[in-house]
C-alpha cells in the first residue's frame, strides 16, 4: 500500500476524469441498481453489509485528485458509507420512483463525493425501495455483478460471521492500474498495438438518419427501450450459433451490424464492444473499472450470405478478445482518428452481450418486475426513467430463462421514441431472417417496413437542402406519385426524365410510393407498356419508397412471366415491390392474348393465386409443348416472402 494512499489511474479512469472536467454535471456514466425489497428487510444488517463491501474494495473508497499536474486516485483508509434512509409512508409508488430517478440522475463530484450511494425509501417494513448509485470510474458492469453476489453472501450469514464469510481480496483495482501501465510498454503491449494498427485509418462515422440535427457537442441525454425475444426465436438463435461454431453473442452482434449496414447504407461499420478485460486470474474478482472498449469492424463490401458474414464477425470478436487488454483511450491517442465535434471517436454505437448463467441477478438491471433472491434478500427489479446515454445508440443484451432480452439506450437529442421502436422491430426482423435461412444474402435482408416512410421523412426534414414535407402519421395520409404520361410522336430521348427525377425527389421527401401503369397502343399512357421495366428503373435510383404497378393486366400475360419480372424488381429494390392487378378492358390490348379476352374477369382470381404460389417458391405445373405438363419454380427468388397485392 502506498504510504500516501495515492495511486495511478487506469487509462479508462483517465478518460472519465477528462469527461468530468470538460462536462461537469454529466450523468451518462452513473451506474444504478433499483429494486423493491420484499418480505421484510433488516435495514441495519443491510447497512452493515454495504459498509463491509466498502471496506473490502479500494475502488469504493476512492476519489480523484491532481498531483504534480497528473490525475491520480486517492484511496481513503476509512470505509465511510453514503447511506440515507427516507420515510416514504405518505408517498405513492409513482412519487417514490420520481425521487429515485432524480437521485439516480444526480451527478458525482469525483474529487469529493463517495462514489457509492445507497438510498432507501421505506413505505412499510414489507415494502422498501432501494437505489444503489455508483460512478463508472469506481466500477464496471462485471464488478457490479460481483458486488451484488457478495452483498447476497454477506446478508445470508449472521452478523458475527460477516467479516470472515468472504475470502480475502489479494488484488485491488489499484494493482490492475499498475499492471496496465507496465503492460502497455512491454512486449505484450507492443503485440496488442501491432494488432490494432490493422484497423488502418478508415474510421467512418456512423451515418444513420437522425430525427434531429446534430449539435457540435454531445449532450448525453438519453432514454431506453427494451425488447424481449420469444423462447422459440431464442432457441433458433442458439441452434444457429451451435451449427456455425459461433457463440450466441457473435450471432447477435452480426445481426446488429447487418441492421446498421442497411440502416446507414454504409459498407464499413464500426461497433464498440465492452470487454471485461480480466485477462489474468488474479483480476477475476476485483471490483473497479477494469473493462475496456474494443473496436469490432464490419466489412460489407463483398457481403455474401449471412452465414459468411457471421464467420467474419466470429473472427473479429475472437481477435478482439485476444487483444482486449490494450486500452481504448491509448488506441485513440496513437491512431489519431479525425475528431468531429459532437461525435465520439472511432465508434458511435456500443453492443454488449452478457452471460446470465453466471450472474442470475442480471434481470435487476433491465427487467421490470423480475425477482431475485440474494442470500435471503428478496429484490424485485425496478426500472427508473433513463435520462442519459453514453453513445448515439448502445445495446445491452443477455439470455436468461430461455429468452433473450435486449436493452436499447439512445440519445434523445438525435432520435425520437418512434424511430427507436422501428429500430427494435428491424433488429428482430433481421434475427428472424437469419435463423429462417442463414444462406440468405445480406443484401436481401430487410428491415421493418411499418412506418419506415414516416420515419425517413422525419429524419430528413431537418436536413438543409432536402425537400420538406410533414411526417405521415401512423394511420394518416400517405403521398405517392402516379405516372400516366403521353408518349407523343417525338422519336428523341429524354422521355423518362420526369419519371426518374420525380422518383428521386419522392424518395428524398419521404413519399410512400411511385406507381407506373400498363398501357398499350395509345399515345396517352403509351410511355408505360411494361410497369416491371419502369419499376426496375425507379428501383435503381431510389432507396426507400415502394415500387408499385398500377396495374398489371394479368390476363395479358403468362403468370410465370409476371412472377419472374417482378421478382427481379424485388431484388433490385431490396424488397420494395407491390402490385395492383386488373382484368383489362380495352379489346385492342388483347391482341397480346386474344384467347383470354372473353374470360378475363373469371381468370383474374385464379391467376393472382398462381402468381402468389410462384412467388412463395412453390412448384407449379403448366402446359408445355404438345400439351405436356412442365413443373417449374421461378428464379430469381424474390426478397419478400409474400408479394403485396393491391
Amino acid at each position: 500500500m502506498n504510504s500516501s494512499n495515492i495511486y495511478p489511474l487506469t487509462y479508462g479512469q483517465r478518460a472519465l476524469w477528462l469527461v468530468h472536467k470538460l462536462l461537469p454535471g454529466n450523468t451518462a456514466y452513473n451506474f444504478m441498481v433499483a429494486a423493491k425489497l420484499l418480505g421484510g428487510t433488516d435495514i441495519q444488517k443491510l447497512q452493515s453489509c454495504f459498509r463491509g463491501l466498502v471496506a473490502r474494495h479500494a475502488s469504493l473508497r476512492s476519489n480523484f485528485t491532481v498531483v504534480n499536474g497528473q490525475p491520480v486516485q486517492k484511496i481513503h483508509p476509512e470505509p465511510l458509507l453514503d447511506f440515507e434512509q427516507k420515510d416514504a409512508h405518505g408517498l405513492t409508488q409513482e412519487q417514490i420512483m420520481k425521487q429515485l430517478s432524480d437521485e439516480a440522475d444526480r451527478p458525482f463530484n469525483l474529487e469529493h463525493d463517495r462514489l457509492l450511494r445507497i438510498r432507501l425509501w421505506v413505505r412499510s417494513p414489507e415494502e422498501i425501495f432501494l437505489l444503489m448509485a455508483l460512478h463508472h470510474s469506481a466500477i464496471d458492469f462485471t464488478s457490479l455483478l460481483i458486488l451484488l453476489t457478495e452483498l447476497g453472501q454477506l446478508y445470508a450469514v449472521p452478523a458475527e460471521q460477516m467479516e470472515t464469510c468472504l475470502p480475502p481480496v489479494p488484488f485491488q483495482s489499484t494493482d490492475y492500474a499498475q499492471w496496465e501501465s507496465d503492460m502497455v510498454i512491454s512486449p505484450e503491449g507492443e503485440a496488442h498495438w501491432q494488432h490494432w494498427q490493422k484497423l488502418g485509418h478508415d474510421f467512418p462515422l456512423l451515418e444513420v438518419p437522425t430525427d434531429k440535427p446534430r449539435t457540435p457537442r454531445i449532450s448525453f441525454r438519453g432514454a431506453a427501450q427494451v425488447m424481449n425475444l420469444e423462447p422459440a426465436l431464442t432457441t433458433k438463435l442458439k441452434q444457429l450459433a451451435a451449427a456455425s461454431n459461433s457463440t450466441l453473442y457473435e450471432v447477435m452482434l452480426a445481426a446488429y451490424q447487418v441492421l446498421l449496414h442497411h440502416w446507414s447504407g454504409q459498407k464499413r461499420v464500426l461497433v464498440g464492444a465492452p470487454f471485461s478485460c480480466r485477462v489474468k486470474p488474479e483480476f477475476a474478482q476485483v471490483i473497479g473499472f477494469l473493462a475496456n472498449s474494443v473496436v469490432l469492424p464490419a466489412d460489407f463490401s463483398g457481403a455474401g450470405t449471412f452465414s459468411e458474414f457471421l464467420s467474419q464477425a466470429r473472427r473479429t470478436v475472437r481477435d478482439g478478445e485476444a487483444h482486449q487488454a490494450f486500452p481504448f483511450s491509448l488506441l485513440v491517442e496513437r491512431l489519431h482518428p479525425p475528431r468531429i465535434p459532437g461525435r465520439s471517436p472511432i465508434f458511435q454505437t456500443l453492443f454488449g452481450f452478457y452471460d446470465a448463467e453466471g450472474y442470475p441477478m442480471l434481470p435487476l438491471f433491465f427487467g421490470d418486475g423480475s425477482k431475485v433472491n440474494l442470500g435471503g434478500l428478496q429484490l424485485q427489479s425496478l426500472v427508473p426513467e433513463q435520462r442519459a446515454a453514453m453513445f448515439d445508440l448502445s445495446v445491452s443484451s443477455w439470455e436468461s430463462g430461455g429468452s433473450i432480452t435486449a436493452h436499447f439506450q439512445y440519445n434523445t437529442d438525435l432520435f425520437e421514441a418512434k424511430t427507436m421502436s422501428w429500430v427494435l422491430a428491424s433488429y428482430k426482423r433481421v434475427l428472424e431472417q437469419a435463423v429462417a435461412d442463414p444462406s440468405v444474402r445480406v443484401a436481401h435482408i430487410q428491415l421493418a417496413s411499418k412506418n419506415s416512410q414516416a420515419i425517413a421523412a422525419d429524419s430528413r426534414s431537418a436536413t438543409p437542402g432536402r425537400p420538406k414535407l410533414p411526417a405521415r402519421p401512423e394511420q394518416g395520409m400517405a403521398f405517392s406519385l402516379f405516372y400516366f404520361a403521353s408518349a407523343g410522336n417525338n422519336a428523341g430521348g429524354g422521355k423518362y426524365r420526369l419519371l426518374l427525377e420525380g422518383a428521386r425527389f419522392a424518395d428524398e421527401a419521404g413519399f410512400s410510393a411511385v406507381w407506373t401503369p400498363e398501357r398499350h397502343f395509345h399515345q396517352f399512357g403509351g410511355l408505360y407498356p411494361n410497369p416491371s421495366v419502369t419499376g426496375a428503373a425507379v428501383a435503381a435510383v431510389t432507396k426507400n419508397l415502394r415500387i408499385r404497378a398500377g396495374s398489371v393486366v394479368l390476363p395479358l400475360h403468362h403468370p410465370v412471366r409476371v412472377a419472374e419480372e417482378w421478382s427481379i424488381v424485388d431484388n433490385i429494390s431490396n424488397g420494395r415491390v407491390e402490385v395492383c392487378v386488373a382484368s383489362g378492358w380495352n379489346i385492342n390490348d388483347f391482341l397480346l392474348a386474344p384467347q383470354n379476352y372473353a374470360g378475363r374477369k373469371s381468370q383474374l382470381g385464379e391467376r393472382i393465386e398462381t402468381v402468389r404460389r410462384l412467388w412463395r417458391g412453390e412448384t407449379q405445373a403448366f402446359a408445355g409443348v404438345d400439351g405436356r405438363e412442365t413443373a417449374i419454380k421461378i428464379l430469381p427468388r424474390p426478397v419478400q416472402a409474400e408479394l403485396p397485392f393491391w
